[in-house]
């Protein structure tokens, strides 16, 4: 989708879930963002940026490589980057990764999330989450994906949740 039908449908939703590549600016953190779908280019694309987001009561699931990584040295004490940015705009729930994770770990922990989350809230499991789930869900998949794989720690380590 195109930005200004995401700003449009944002203050509409309960849950949002972005898959696609995170783009930190490190001279102005509020400028990072997410390459959206129709891009062309990774550096001159139609981005979301944390600066088009008005503020939200919402979840955010980001699966973005690096979201919850600090770009910069400058910033490393304050903890800024993508998925705090989210956070400072409103959004309560936000689950992110450390570092770089491959497609295929993505896929499964998406997946696994999000049938947690259906088996414990019912129905598609959005829509009747509370806040403070997320933290939950997500812990106990990546519990269930290291008892299975302990030795692949790289692959299921980076997935953490801010917020409540």
């Amino acid at each position: 989708p195109a930005k200004a039908t995401i700003i449009d449908l944002l203050p509409v939703c309960s849950h949002v879930h972005f898959t696609c590549h995170g783009i930190p600016n490190t001279d102005s953190p509020s400028n990072s963002g997410i390459v959206l779908q129709h891009a062309t280019e990774p550096n001159e694309s139609d981005r979301l940026t944390i600066e088009d987001i008005s503020e939200t009561d919402e979840s955010v699931f980001l699966t973005v490589c690096s979201s919850a990584n600090v770009a910069t040295e400058e910033f490393i004490e304050e903890g800024i980057h993508l998925a705090s940015e989210f956070q400072m705009q409103g959004f309560y729930s936000v689950v992110a990764t450390l570092w770089l994770v491959n497609d295929d770990m993505f896929k499964e922990v998406v997946s696994r999330f999000y049938e947690v989350l259906a088996k414990r809230y019912g129905g598609d499991g959005v829509n009747m989450a509370h806040k403070g789930c997320y933290a939950s869900v997500l812990q106990s998949v990546v519990a269930e994906i290291r008892r299975e794989s302990p030795e692949s720690v790289l692959q299921w380590a980076p997935f953490v949740h801010f917020g409540v």
